[in-house]
């Protein structure tokens, strides 16, 4: 074997084995957020409950394939999942939850302040700041994942959190989806 097949041969095995320790690592950040997802619709309760609850994602579509392949089990019954497009948004009124994945900080306000005082339970990722026009904010920096709850914008959209909540950021709650 020449030095220059050789040297090909341990070029694709360390990117190889660090393209699998990325998809790992996107796999686990993507189940995390999963069971943070699905602890938070279990300890939420809207105003009026519809069955399907729909679940709107934007800007995560591993999160979303992931909704879609391996439902969550709720006590609300069945859960309906919605894409939504960074170019048309839709109606967005009709979604219990919107998750917000990582998109620019002005596209995420445009999706989120027309739900403010809206019984839409709102969950933004990574943001630059944690704003007054979401829910939730997670930070997926920390593992296991940090967030923060605006408890002012909850109160006022009518959607009840059970206080059992802010379990979900002790690493033992986040390992039951």
């Amino acid at each position: 074997m020449g030095k220059k097949t050789w040297l090909m041969c341990v070029c694709s095995l360390v990117l190889s084995g660090v393209c699998g320790t990325a998809r790992a690592d996107e796999a686990s950040v993507t189940l995390q957020l999963r069971r943070l997802v699905a602890g938070v619709i279990e300890y939420s309760q809207w105003p009026q409950m519809k069955a399907p609850l729909l679940v709107c994602v934007a800007g995560h579509d591993a999160l979303e394939r992931s909704l879609r392949e391996h439902p969550l089990r709720s006590r609300h019954g069945e859960l309906d999942i919605r894409h939504v497009s960074t170019t048309d948004a839709g109606n967005l009124d009709e979604c219990e939850v919107l998750y917000v994945g990582n998109l620019s900080d002005a596209y995420a306000e445009n999706l989120l302040r027309p739900l403010v005082g809206k019984p839409v339970v709102t969950i933004r990722q990574n943001p630059t700041h944690c704003s007054e026009i979401s829910f939730f904010c997670i930070y997926l920096y920390a593992m296991p994942a940090a967030f923060e709850v605006n408890l002012d914008l909850v109160a006022r959209s009518g959607v009840r959190l059970n206080p059992w909540v802010l379990t979900l950021a002790q690493p033992d709650a986040q390992k039951q989806p």
